[in-house]
């Protein structure tokens, strides 16, 4: 079989060009971005219905719910939520053994460079009261 005419126009293995690599390098940088950018808020989501759990088992005493309210202030401080929540906007109820608990709130979540979407997280949760 004859030689190809052109040799620079059939590359060996592993001299591709190297501006895909370099594109590909881009592509996974900005799409691993998206998701640290994206996924932290529901991470943080996800700690505070934790917090909302162990703050809804609290006792009941004689002050009704502000014990619970003051352990919701602390986490939602803690994770770094004040500017988009706060404990008196939830909802505590005691009903029963069983006391009910829901906050909902919006937050701007940047995608990517100037890419902005508002998310609006509900968490509602119903626990017994040890």
């Amino acid at each position: 079989m004859p030689p190809h005419p052109n040799p620079k126009s059939n590359p060996k293995p592993g001299q591709g060009s190297n501006l895909h690599a370099f594109l590909s390098l881009i592509g996974f940088v900005l799409f691993m971005w998206a998701f640290w950018n994206v996924g932290k808020p529901w991470a943080i989501n996800w700690a505070l219905r934790d917090e909302m759990v162990e703050a809804a088992r609290s006792q009941p005493n004689l002050r009704g719910n502000d014990d619970t309210y003051e352990k919701l202030r602390v986490e939602i401080s803690k994770l770094g939520l004040d500017e988009w929540l706060n404990a008196d906007d939830c909802e505590v109820a005691l009903e029963g053994t069983t006391r009910r608990v829901k906050c909902a709130y919006e937050r701007d979540v940047e995608i990517l460079f100037g890419i902005k979407r508002k998310v609006k997280f509900e968490n509602e949760i119903s626990t017994p009261v040890l």
